[in-house]
């Protein structure tokens, strides 16, 4: 109904025949069929005492408004969920009015014991991988200023990585971006060829986050050495691990990275936004590698390489 759409969005409680007809404009039946259903909605009352509006059939000439406005909908959500951005953005709110309820519904039932992740998102949304990949929702948590942790009560899960412990006293420690080059460094401590007190398979990205627990398993003074690929996902990981955790001693694996520069590079298709900031001139140098739209794997070093490597340092 178009009359009650526009008195959905009336900043006013009374509105008179007269600028209805105004605003709405279509014929006379139906603006009186549409008035008099809301009349019997108990939307529009009536205002007594009032003239009619001098058409047949008459309508009364003015009428108070019996609907809530929409956004008086966002002053009834629990008082952790802000409100400011969607009372600016009414028309968002519509779209997004859905998710919003449901972490109403959520606040509102009181629940603080905390759960993973995941099991917050699947009892809320039924998909527990809503607070991973969900855009909209994601958004929305930051429209309303909702943190997942403190404010929904979760926990992430601990993320297990690989490891080979070479030496119970762990104070030098390889972090590898892929499974080859972790493998070797087992081989090579089977030839007791041992580089390092302990090797990490990184997982790629992963590590970003699995290294969040890694003081369980090693000491929080080790040192650590990363050694992934030369390509915008192998220096974008090196890089931040080293700014997320800067409470540990984390540095490029010099020996290995400057192996690879000497190896043949490929170029890459690969469109990539280098926004790469770092003060570190060795960081720089990996860094020009890849603005060239150049890549270097960690694979270009094979085994006997990597042997012939550390050998001299062991």
């Amino acid at each position: 109904m178009q009359i009650k759409k526009y008195l959905e969005k009336y900043s006013k409680k009374y509105i008179t025949y007269e600028e209805i007809e105004k605003n709405i404009n279509i014929e006379y039946e139906i603006l009186y069929n549409e008035i008099k259903k809301l009349i019997d909605e108990k939307i529009l009352i009536p205002i007594k005492n009032k003239k009619e509006n001098g058409r047949y059939p008459s309508l009364p000439e003015k009428f108070r408004i019996n609907i809530i406005n929409k956004k008086d909908n966002l002053f009834i959500l629990h008082p952790k969920i802000n409100i400011n951005y969607y009372l600016n953005h009414m028309n968002e709110y519509q779209k997004d009015k859905e998710i919003i309820l449901k972490i109403d519904q959520f606040l509102k039932s009181e629940k603080k014991e905390p759960v993973a992740t995941r099991e917050r998102a699947y009892e809320i949304f039924n998909d527990e991988k809503a607070f991973e990949k969900n855009k909209r929702i994601l958004k929305v948590l930051k429209n309303i200023k909702i943190n997942i942790k403190k404010d929904l009560y979760t926990f992430d899960s601990r993320e297990p990585f690989y490891i080979f412990t070479f030496k119970p006293d762990m104070k030098k420690v390889l972090i590898s971006e892929n499974q080859t080059p972790f493998y070797n460094f087992y081989l090579l401590s089977k030839e007791n060829i041992i580089p390092f007190d302990a090797v990490i398979f990184g997982e790629g990205k992963k590590i970003l986050r699995s290294f969040e627990f890694i003081y369980e398993y090693v000491p929080k003074n080790t040192i650590f050495y990363y050694w992934g690929d030369i390509d915008y996902d192998g220096i974008l990981i090196l890089i931040k691990l080293i700014e997320r955790y800067n409470e540990y001693n984390i540095y490029p694996w010099k020996e290995g990275y400057n192996l690879m520069l000497k190896r043949k590079s490929r170029d890459t298709k690969v469109k990539n936004k280098i926004k790469f900031e770092t003060k570190d001139e060795y960081l720089k140098k990996l860094i020009s590698i890849v603005k060239e739209k150049r890549v270097i794997p960690q694979e270009a070093i094979d085994y006997q390489q990597l042997k012939n490597l550390v050998i001299k340092d062991v």
